[in-house]
């Protein structure tokens, strides 16, 4: 079930792609990267070269980058919920946050390219303490500066 709905949400964020621009080589990060660079949330997030986590939301990138993104971004999303549920104490809680709000950020203005990779995320926040002070300060980081 889990591998179908990330089949649809590829395909759905391929299918909206306008493939003019390429995205920074840091965008291109596995979830290993994005995970370690969100390690410093709700603190600034960078990925190399300074790269913003909404920066890789570019609504002119090309097909194949912005389902590398969406899958990436997911499944970092996924990995940090199961952990985020546990307690509202967690740092991936922050994390988590940090990352939807940097999502939103970055997908404002993209003309719907990511509206179903903000839609899965919100999936993923089921369970998790949306209520604390970690998740707050972490999803308004993102928003501002992600």
């Amino acid at each position: 079930m889990v591998r179908a709905v990330s089949l649809l949400t590829t395909l759905a964020l391929t299918g909206c792609a306008r493939g003019d621009a390429e995205l920074p080589t840091a965008c291109l990060a596995d979830a290993g990267v994005i995970r370690s660079a969100l390690a410093a949330a709700p603190g600034p997030v960078r990925l190399e070269g300074g790269v913003p986590l909404s920066a890789c939301l570019d609504r002119t990138a090309g097909p194949a980058e912005v389902q590398n993104v969406g899958a990436v971004y997911l499944e970092v999303a996924t990995d940090l919920a199961s952990v985020g549920r546990r307690g509202s104490d967690a740092p991936e809680v922050a994390q988590l946050a940090y990352l939807v709000g940097a999502v939103e950020r970055g997908a404002d203005g993209s003309g719907g390219v990511y509206d179903e990779l903000e839609r899965r995320l919100q999936l993923e926040l089921s369970g998790v303490a949306r209520g604390s002070q970690l998740y707050k300060e972490g999803l308004e980081a993102g928003r501002t500066g992600g």
